[in-house]
């Protein structure tokens, strides 16, 4: 349902391949534990304000509050408390 309501980092592609949404570009540390998104510079709100970072993560924060999350200069960066090897995906 909530795909329905919101724009993701990323959707799913036919063969279940992460594509760009939000997010225009990401990667990762070795380790998996370390995401950078690189977000879009156009999305809008309906009243014509930008999409910020901070509003991109704040969903993220409170549907996973133990991850640590980091905004600046357009990008996003998750830091969960696991391996996600695949967040973009998920």
């Amino acid at each position: 349902m909530e795909r329905l309501i919101f724009d993701r980092l990323t959707r799913l592609d036919d063969e279940g391949r992460p594509q760009p949404q939000l997010a225009t570009s990401w990667s990762h540390d070795a380790g998996d534990k370390s995401w950078q998104f690189s977000l879009r510079s156009d999305v809008k709100w309906p009243d014509g304000s930008p999409l910020t970072p901070l509003e991109a993560a704040t969903p993220l924060a409170a549907a996973n509050p133990d991850w640590r999350l980091t905004v600046g200069g357009g990008t996003l960066l998750i830091e969960p408390n696991a391996p996600l090897p695949g967040l973009p995906a998920e």
